[in-house]
């Protein structure tokens, strides 16, 4: 038996021995990207939608004017403005108050 040989690197496989994979599973891999894009593209819209539905629940008043909203939990509360842009947050003058009347504390 011989030691003192070098070993040597293989630069071309056997014929017969490099494949290319099979097409075959180009397809499961598309059809899994397909629905997955179906699932995110419908979750997306309809989450949206929902959201602009919501929004069309929100009391709404003409300004000037008064609205009575039933706050259920305490906590945070957000008052937002809608409308024409020449008119900014700071210029509006919104008040809270408590069934009883009282003045409640507002940040803007």
């Amino acid at each position: 038996m011989r030691t003192d040989t070098q070993p040597t690197i293989a630069t071309r496989l056997p014929s017969g021995t490099h494949k290319m994979p099979s097409r075959s599973w180009f397809w499961p891999g598309i059809g899994v990207a397909t629905i997955g894009l179906a699932i995110g593209l419908t979750l997306g819209i309809t989450s949206y939608q929902d959201s602009q539905q919501e929004i069309d629940t929100f009391a709404r008043t003409p300004v000037p004017g008064t609205v009575t909203v039933q706050v259920d939990e305490p906590g945070q509360q957000v008052i937002y403005y809608e409308g024409d842009e020449g008119v900014g947050i700071e210029s509006l003058v919104v008040s809270i108050t408590d069934p009883a009347g009282v003045t409640v504390a507002a940040a803007p």
